[in-house]
């Protein structure tokens, strides 16, 4: 009686499978491929932030002026280009929560933070919506929310090149109290002025 071995030779491959499998790796490297040059041709979209800031608020009392001062500024969703001129390629956003607003005291800082509707409201936050370049100049146009009241502003700020490329935005705006609906707080039955007084600087690398 003859025995037959068993046979290694695998059956013929389906010709529809192998054309399938041949297309799918053509895909995820023609993917590959196309996400490698994006990431390398348009670094300029990714989110930056600046080299520095600084936001400095002043206050009048008749018997006061109030200097205070921003920590942790926190910017989202920056992107720019300074290859000719300053471009924004996209609004972006300030947050301020309010526990980072100081004033170098402590009863003042926890009452500024009632004023301005903690704990219902928590953050002034100002939406860049443009950055139009004149000269040494630009006009800074947004919205601002504070005590979850928004409204729109303006502001003109300078401009000046580092020797490394880099640019510097500074300039001063004013924020009445009364268009958000803050009560102005009084000390000795006097109450502060409406007008707060802001300062800001900004520098952003190439």
């Amino acid at each position: 009686m003859t025995h037959i071995a068993p046979s290694n030779i695998e059956p013929p491959r389906n010709p529809l499978d192998w054309s399938r499998r041949t297309d799918m790796k053509q895909i995820q490297l023609k993917a590959l491929l196309f996400a490698t040059v994006y990431l390398l041709l348009t670094p300029s979209l990714a989110a930056k932030q600046p080299a520095d800031s600084s936001i400095r608020f002043i206050v009048q009392h008749p018997l006061k002026t109030v200097e205070g001062h921003c920590q942790n500024v926190k910017i989202s969703d920056l992107e720019y280009s300074l290859k000719d001129q300053l471009q924004l390629l996209s609004a972006f956003t300030i947050t301020i929560h309010y526990r980072d607003l100081k004033t170098g005291n402590s009863n003042r800082d926890s009452h500024m933070m009632e004023v301005l509707g903690y704990p219902d409201h928590k953050s002034v936050i100002a939406k860049i919506d443009g950055l139009t370049p004149d000269g040494n100049r630009v006009r800074i146009t947004g919205h601002l929310t504070i005590k979850g009241i928004t409204r729109p502003f303006q502001t003109m700020a300078s401009t000046a090149r580092t020797e490394k490329g880099s640019l510097t935005i500074s300039g001063s705006t004013t924020v009445l109290l009364s268009q958000f609906q803050i009560e102005k707080p009084s000390l000795l039955g006097m109450s502060i002025e409406d007008t707060v007084q802001i300062h800001y600087r900004f520098i952003l690398d190439p």
